[in-house]
């Protein structure tokens, strides 16, 4: 199914920020200078997509229900993938998920997904974005936001570029190609990159990679794994780092 959410052209000026949750939903945001109607595009479940809501305001903010059915199980840190259709009944806990009597456990963080579920945004250059995926999903964004924040459990994060981000996931790789201002990522059980950092860059991992390369003089690069590598790379700017890694390698150039 295939729902529109849309702002008229005053509501596309005065609004400054889009707030998105949801359970499950792979989100890709695009900013638009000189956009004059923003819009959502979802598409999934007829149960979800019919259930989703929007409330008009100075943040337009976009409400996605969690499917009452699921198609498919992942668990994203162990490797395994197990897909079916009409799971019903799953119970997510530390680790695993109970599927009546039968458990599904592993390392990382295992959900129940069902067909997927998206969300296509249109809004204008320097919006600000809020996304809180509780669940499942991925969030991409092309051309510049004022600021992101977004929290989820299993989602991957692909971010163009704002002044401020703040972005945690509990299982997900997190790559941000430019930030002007303050930057925080942090993810439990993936990979962190920031391929033109800003003033302020603080990037954690338990088990990952942290990857920062500096794009302006006179910089702060926080950068702390457990049990992964840190690379952070100055590329002749003036920056003040502080690194570290219990298990992994340490590298600045």
């Amino acid at each position: 199914m295939q729902r529109t959410f849309r702002l008229d052209a005053a509501a596309t000026k005065s609004f400054t920020g889009l707030a998105v949750t949801a359970a499950v939903l792979d989100l890709t945001v695009t900013s638009v200078l000189g956009l004059t109607e923003a819009t959502v595009e979802l598409t999934g479940p007829a149960d979800v997509v019919g259930g989703a809501t929007a409330i008009e305001g100075d943040v337009w903010k976009i409400g996605v229900p969690a499917p009452r059915q699921t198609g498919s199980v992942r668990s994203f840190a162990g490797g395994a993938v197990i897909q079916a259709r009409n799971i019903t009944n799953g119970v997510i806990f530390n680790g695993g998920m109970r599927l009546g009597g039968m458990t599904l456990g592993g390392n990382g963080v295992t959900t129940v997904v069902q067909d997927p579920i998206r969300a296509v945004v249109r809004i204008p250059k320097g919006t600000g974005l809020t996304a809180d995926i509780t669940h499942a999903g991925s969030v991409l964004t092309r051309g510049w936001l004022s600021s992101i924040r977004i929290s989820g459990t299993a989602v991957d994060v692909d971010l163009a570029g704002a002044d401020h981000v703040d972005v945690k996931s509990i299982s997900g790789d997190l790559v941000l190609e430019r930030a002007t201002g303050s930057a925080r990522l942090r993810s439990t059980s993936g990979d962190v990159a920031v391929h033109c950092a800003g003033a302020t860059t603080d990037a954690e991992s338990v088990s990952g990679d942290i990857t920062v390369t500096a794009g302006t003089e006179d910089s702060r690069v926080y950068a702390t794994t457990v049990s992964g590598d840190v690379t952070v790379t100055r590329g002749g700017y003036r920056v003040s780092t502080q690194t570290s890694s219990v298990s992994g390698r340490v590298r600045e150039w």
